[in-house]
């Protein structure tokens, strides 16, 4: 219910920090958000939407600058082994762009964030589709599968606005699933015939 989903997810506004506060700031989550599941440790998955809203670079082209970032979250996932995303957005090159023709892209900047990162992966949406894939690209763990799909659908709550008025809300709602290039790719041809 929606007591539960709120103490399982916990937003904060975006702030630019400093090397030294997103060091505090990660360490603080883990104390704060450590919950114990059935006599074992859960760290809270920290995400960080996006790199340009909460890490303050004066240049986002400086990879030394990106590298101390990134320093920071590896050394506080070794700690804690707390799982740590850094969203960012890729060039402007890549708006509208097929996501098979997305892996040779990195995020906007710096080549850091990728050449630091444990694991990378783009969010884009598959050509002549309202489908969302979630495609792995760096990964220095073995994974299962190297796509996870979102397909979406949207649903309209009627609720009631400050002023009273009732007025219809518009959320959308997915559940994502393994996916696979070969067969999604596969499937496209089906549909074109």
């Amino acid at each position: 219910d929606f007591n539960e989903l709120n103490e399982w997810f916990q937003v904060y506004n975006s702030k630019r920090m400093t090397e030294e506060q997103l060091r505090y700031v990660l360490k603080d989550a883990y104390k704060t958000c450590l919950t114990n599941q059935g006599g074992i440790d859960a760290p809270p998955l920290v995400v960080l939407d996006t790199a340009a809203a909460n890490i303050d670079l004066e240049n986002e082209n400086d990879n030394a600058q990106i590298s101390k970032y990134m320093a920071i979250c590896k050394e506080v996932y070794t700690l804690y082994r707390m799982p740590i995303i850094v969203v960012a957005h890729l060039t402007k090159t890549a708006k509208g762009v097929d996501v098979d023709n997305l892996d040779t892209l990195s995020a906007r900047g710096g080549g850091a964030w990728e050449a630091d990162a444990n694991w990378t992966a783009i969010l884009s949406t598959q050509k002549e589709s309202e489908i969302r894939i979630l495609k792995m690209n760096k990964r220095r763990v073995e994974l299962l599968f190297n796509e996870i799909e979102f397909d979406s659908t949207t649903h309209e709550e009627w609720v009631k606005d400050k002023f009273g008025d009732t007025v219809a809300v518009t959320y959308r709602y997915t559940v994502p699933k393994r996916s696979d290039v070969k067969q999604r790719i596969a499937k496209s041809f089906e549909d074109k015939e």
